[in-house]
């Protein structure tokens, strides 16, 4: 079968080549890629308010991936989340029985994917993905553990009972950095202030 360039309108097609009856009829050249269309082919530096737009995703969205790493390499993992009062840090709960909390016993560095994507075409401009970096810690039965779990809750209330099971860790991620992509490459990067003593 002969590859011929063929002009294709759609960038779905455009990305994975144009079928016909499971053959491939086109095939796309780095050169047409790279020109005319409204996706960006290149990172551009943002000027997003970061932390505006994480309290916005923590308004706005109810679930977050988790990322690990584990012995045998990265472990992401989907989560029910809440930003703290003070924007400094997500809350979430797990199973003690799971990859991903003995991960993170092992190693506290952690990131977090927020993204307000709706599986459509026009994601590929307006979604926008928020990836924070952190360490968790297991919170233990206290004012701390009330407080948090209070906060989880109020947000998950059907997750309740599985929040407040002697089997179920409450994980506190402390937040060092924040990088938000918006408009498919435009990416602003945000990191906490460390307080001097």
């Amino acid at each position: 079968m002969n590859n011929t360039t063929v002009r294709v309108e759609d960038p779905l097609q455009l990305a994975a080549g144009s079928f016909n009856n499971g053959k491939r009829i086109g095939t796309m050249k780095r050169k047409a890629m790279s020109r005319g269309g409204p996706i960006p082919v290149r990172t551009s530096k943002g000027n997003a308010d970061v932390l505006a737009r994480l309290k916005r995703l923590d308004r706005t969205q109810r679930h977050a991936v988790l990322a690990t790493t584990g012995r045998t390499g990265p472990l992401v993992s989907l989560i029910a989340f809440v930003l703290t009062n003070d924007s400094k840090g997500v809350v979430f709960a797990t199973p003690t029985s799971t990859a991903k909390y003995r991960n993170m016993r092992k190693d506290s560095k952690v990131s977090l994917l927020i993204d307000t994507r709706e599986n459509n075409r026009r994601d590929y401009l307006k979604a926008e993905a928020m990836t924070i970096f952190g360490r968790a810690k297991e919170i233990k039965e206290g004012p701390q553990w009330a407080e948090l779990a209070t906060l989880l809750a109020s947000k998950h209330k059907e997750l309740e009972p599985f929040i407040a099971a002697p089997t179920t860790a409450l994980i506190r991620v402390t937040i060092s950095r924040c990088v938000h992509v918006g408009k498919f490459q435009e990416k602003t990067e945000w990191k906490t202030t460390k307080r001097t003593r």
